[in-house]
């Protein structure tokens, strides 16, 4: 048998060809690694100083009364924060409303409703929300500073809720058979009837007095809607067949939240009046978003990566988790929910020890460090 000739050169040229591209791939390979970790690096240094807003806290005190869990709805821009409070056990007693100054909360029940909860305030302090009624029917309440009396005239034999109130006394309710408005300083027990929102829901409403909410579809679907100017304007979705408009600021940005195609998890969304965006979660599959101020900042929550819901702050095309953002934070607490966000930056936030959904809830109100007294912008990522 003859051996084939041995091409020593051509052989050397080869292992240099090979040897060549194994380091072009191990330098690929170690710059892909570096990349990784410099992307890890900037994940984990994302905190307050690329925020650039810290917060502290200052927390509410439960109605003495009351000494169960409360929670809040809304905030105006001095601070005051509004929502329920319940007993430790459901069976022991009512939910009350109560409105909350500088960290001391105080009950305003009407004082013939068994319950209440408020649901919303403006700037001169007017507090609206439901109460129970006649025959155990929930009916809308104002709370003027003074004293809580009921909304009469409302034209629907069912269940009605004040939802919002702008900043001229302007109230919005939604009811059974639609949408109402209701103007504390034009009208006495004259509540108006939004026709165009028959079997709407409404959920906000702005000093222009375009309300949001979410309504029936034809399909049978429910999506968000901002009405303004007498018409009625179909947000859309996500891509899935639900949506719901929470919020809207005076400059017509909507926030909410909405399903996407698989229709299995909600996301947080915010609506510029073009088109409906997906803002994403904390790294989970689940987000709502709650409030939007005239300053463009959104807040809500959101799971994590663990599959564990966290308050957010949303801006400029960034999503914040606020636990992150809290200077010296209270130990043992994780802040979970993002109910409002006021014009001065402070934001109303429920918290659970260790963060679990049994734990024991508390309520806080979050300031900016440095914050003026007046309007503040959100802060750039």
């Amino acid at each position: 048998m003859q051996m084939a000739e041995f091409d020593l050169a051509a052989a050397w040229r080869e292992g240099v060809r090979r040897t060549r591209a194994a380091c072009a791939f191990g330098q690929i390979r170690l710059l892909l690694r570096v990349l990784a970790g410099i992307a890890a690096c900037q994940a984990v240094l994302s905190t307050s100083e690329s925020w650039g807003t810290e917060y502290q806290y200052t927390e509410l005190k439960p109605i003495t009364a009351i000494s169960g869990e409360f929670s809040p709805q809304d905030m105006n821009d001095e601070g005051v924060v509004v929502g329920s409070a319940m007993p430790d056990r459901f069976d022991a007693g009512p939910v009350h409303a109560f409105r909350a100054v500088q960290g001391v909360t105080i009950d305003i029940n009407p004082g013939d409703s068994y319950t209440s909860l408020a649901e919303a305030i403006n700037n001169s302090g007017e507090i609206v929300g439901r109460m129970s009624g006649e025959n155990g029917r929930l009916r809308p309440f104002v709370y003027d500073g003074i004293r809580s009396r009921e909304i009469r005239g409302v034209p629907d034999p069912g269940d009605v809720r004040a939802q919002g109130v702008n900043n001229f006394g302007t109230v919005v309710l939604s009811g059974k058979q639609g949408v109402y408005i209701y103007r504390l300083h034009r009208d006495r027990d004259i509540v108006h009837v939004v026709k165009e929102l028959k079997g709407a829901r409404a959920f906000a409403i702005n000093d222009k007095e375009e309300i949001v909410g979410d309504r029936i579809t034809a399909d049978g679907s429910s999506h968000a809607f901002i009405y303004r100017d007498g018409e009625v304007r179909d947000l859309g979705t996500l891509g899935g067949a639900l949506s719901l408009a929470r919020d809207v600021n005076n400059s017509g940005t909507i926030v909410g939240w909405a399903f996407g195609p698989r229709g299995d998890h909600a996301h947080a969304f915010i609506y510029d009046g073009r088109v409906m965006r997906d803002i994403g979660t904390l790294g989970g599959m689940q987000s709502f978003a709650t409030s939007v101020s005239n300053g463009g900042c959104v807040v809500g929550s959101a799971k994590d990566r663990h599959n564990m819901w966290r308050a957010f702050i949303y801006s400029r095309g960034g999503m914040q988790d606020i636990n992150r953002l809290v200077v010296n934070p209270p130990p043992n607490v994780i802040f979970t929910r993002a109910a409002a966000i006021n014009d001065r930056g402070q934001i109303a936030v429920e918290a659970r020890e260790g963060g679990a959904e049994d734990g024991r809830q508390r309520v806080f109100v979050l300031t900016p460090i440095g914050a003026a007294t007046g309007r503040a912008d959100c802060p750039a990522k």
